[in-house]
């Protein structure tokens, strides 16, 4: 005897392979999803932390490399070239090499002007830029890796009056 179904008999949402009454298979589909999905996540997880560990391995390997070649550098009296060729290779490492650092020392003068707002005297303004000259050279003195030359005589201080 042949069935012949209507389409009231068979629900045109329900998926290939999931009985009609859907209810419990389509549940436990959807957990099957839910711990797959947890699963890939643990996966993705382990991956990045491997992946952080090979990076950091790397950049540690890189450090050393360079450290030795600075070394070697330095031993072999190679520093001009070492910077030249670690540039160049560092234009298109991911990791770069580490350069040479080296200490520089910056001379210069410095012109500082200062306006005055309260002086009733060309004296009493030459004593509070001497006071304020005084603070800045005290603070300049105070500043690691500076060295500055005593101030000259206040009598080479420029005074004009703005009013």
């Amino acid at each position: 005897m042949t069935e012949t179904l209507t389409p009231a008999d068979t629900p045109a949402d329900t998926p290939a392979g999931v009985a009609s009454d859907g209810g419990s298979d389509r549940a436990s589909e959807l957990q099957e999803l839910r711990r797959q999905a947890a699963g890939l996540r643990h996966t993705i997880d382990e991956l990045r932390s491997r992946l952080e560990a090979a990076e950091q391995a790397h950049q540690h390997d890189i450090a050393a490399i360079g450290a030795r070649l600075l070394a070697e550098a330095d031993d072999r009296g190679w520093c001009q070239d070492y910077d030249e060729v670690i540039d160049s290779l560092n234009a298109v490492l991911r990791v770069e090499l580490p350069l040479r650092s080296r200490t520089w020392e910056a001379t210069f003068d410095l012109r500082i002007s200062v306006r005055i707002e309260r002086a009733t005297h060309e004296d009493d303004a030459r004593d509070q830029a001497a006071a304020i000259a005084d603070r800045i050279e005290r603070a300049v003195y105070e500043m690691d890796a500076v060295t500055a030359s005593d101030r000259d005589d206040l009598d080479e201080f420029h005074l004009t009056e703005t009013d």
